[in-house]
């Protein structure tokens, strides 16, 4: 009979350990940046930026809505309206315009604690500065910061890649290459 008991009483220890073990953190709880970037998780917000291309500085102002269609993967639209200032330095004439672009933005967000997530994305759309058009391409990484249940701020850097006769030497298409930083801030729901 004794034997059954230590038996018994080594199982049941086993059992409470692992048991233990395998508890979440949180218990019951989901730790707020999986919340955040779950399937069905519908986003909308806005960021501000600024960024310098050789002789060119432009600050942007962008409306943002997104959806996140599986867990951690996000497809988002942007509508970015810009003001660009740009600079000749041989002849020290300047020249700004107004800009607005649309932008579709799949992205990926990886959870690194229980408030940050680490977001991928790629930007491809269309702009359009007032005389042309040019196709727009914008590798974008940042860090998203869970502030409360629905409030997300998001620190990013982006590489504007620019494509079309805006961006060439006046005998045609040409590409320009930039680097961006925003900061946006969305509500969840």
């Amino acid at each position: 009979m004794r034997k059954l008991g230590l038996s018994t009483a080594l199982i049941l220890t086993t059992v409470s350990t692992v048991a233990h073990a395998q508890e979440p953190e949180y218990g019951e709880a989901t730790p707020p940046a999986e919340e955040y970037s779950k399937a069905g998780t519908i986003q909308a917000g806005g960021s501000i930026g600024a960024s310098v291309t050789g002789d060119i500085s432009t600050v942007t102002a962008s409306p943002t809505a997104g959806y996140f269609i599986a867990d951690h993967i996000e497809v988002s639209g942007k509508f970015t309206f810009g003001y660009t200032r740009t600079e000749d330095d041989d002849t020290g004439f300047s020249m700004s315009t107004k800009t607005g672009a649309f932008v579709v933005e799949p992205s990926y967000h990886q959870p690194l604690s229980d408030d940050v997530l680490l977001k991928g994305g790629f930007g491809v759309g269309v702009g359009y500065d007032g005389d042309n058009y040019d196709f727009e391409m914008i590798p974008a990484v940042g860090i998203d910061i869970v502030t409360s249940r629905a409030s997300v701020i998001t620190p990013e850097l982006l590489m504007p890649i620019l494509i079309g006769d805006s961006h060439g030497d006046g005998s045609g298409v040409g590409t320009s290459v930039g680097l961006a930083f925003d900061v946006g801030i969305t509500t969840t729901w």
